[in-house]
């Protein structure tokens, strides 16, 4: 299948318990009230390293992130975000590029920007919707015909225990803009991707956080074949006042996370990732 860099589908997926421009620095949701005593703008920075451990091929391929996310939040119910990613792979710790490449070729920058609603539901709860788009420029997506990913997702989170243990259902539509009608490999583009996560995350000794997802997609092609899979991710995070690190392992038929740029089309993968992250 095609190689496409998602990296929006994922900054919904990734964090689809809570909306663009809506984490804290303890990567709780908070309620519409409580969004009005927010900073306008927010930011985070972040570095992740990953490598899907169902490739057995060696040497070890290992994918790097280096990411950017500014928010601003300009009522308690809306907010706009903008992502920035540059993302490489390395092999025995170098970049592989052939004589003829140029780094613009191997090096993968990416832009995603969202509108993002948030307001309470039952009190304690919250729901929300974004919508997002993504120019799609790099090297692969470029020699596909891939121009462009548009969509929108809507959730609804549940808090219980003092907002100590929350739980999502999100539902996530997408289409892919596409130039040509077949791939590189002379098979049908994927076209429109439907996806439904359903996420838990536990809190626990104060600065820790356990997270369990189960996450189902439906992918149509531009032949309309429709292909189904599945995806579970376990993680566990530790948080130091701004700083967040996160060690996760994905398992399954797809990955949301966008992190990963050599993102296949319904294939097995299990990846294993950390990734660093400070908010200010």
């Amino acid at each position: 299948m095609s190689r496409v860099g998602l990296i929006t589908l994922i900054a919904i997926l990734a964090a689809t318990s809570a909306p663009a421009g809506a984490k804290t620095r303890e990567g709780v949701l908070p309620l519409p009230e409580e969004r009005a005593a927010l900073n306008h703008y927010n930011g985070s920075v972040l570095y992740g390293v990953s490598s899907d451990f169902a490739d057995s091929r060696s040497p070890r391929t290992y994918s790097h992130v280096l990411g950017a996310t500014v928010d601003y939040t300009y009522s308690k119910n809306w907010s706009l975000g903008l992502n920035l990613n540059l993302k490489a792979d390395t092999i025995n710790g170098q970049i592989p590029k052939g004589e003829e490449q140029g780094y613009t070729e191997v090096l993968y920058p990416s832009t995603a920007a969202n509108v993002s609603y948030l307001a309470p539901a039952f009190e304690k709860h919250s729901w929300g919707f974004t919508v997002y788009g993504q120019p799609l420029w790099d090297e692969d997506a470029r020699l596909e015909g891939h121009r462009a990913l548009i969509g929108s997702a809507g959730n609804i989170q549940f808090f219980f225990f003092n907002k100590r243990y929350s739980m999502s259902h999100t539902l996530d539509t997408a289409k892919l803009i596409n130039t040509y009608r077949e791939n590189s490999k002379g098979t049908a583009n994927p076209d429109h991707f439907f996806i439904y996560k359903w996420r838990n995350d536990l809190r626990f000794a104060r600065t820790y956080k356990a997270t369990y997802a189960f996450g189902a997609k439906v992918t149509r092609y531009l032949d309309n074949f429709v292909g189904y899979s599945y995806t579970s991710t376990f993680s566990i995070s530790k948080t130091w006042n701004n700083f967040t690190a996160t060690l996760s392992y994905d398992n399954g038929g797809f990955t949301d996370d966008g992190y990963i740029r050599l993102w296949y089309v319904d294939e097995y993968r299990r990846i294993f990732r950390l990734m660093m992250n400070y908010a200010f």
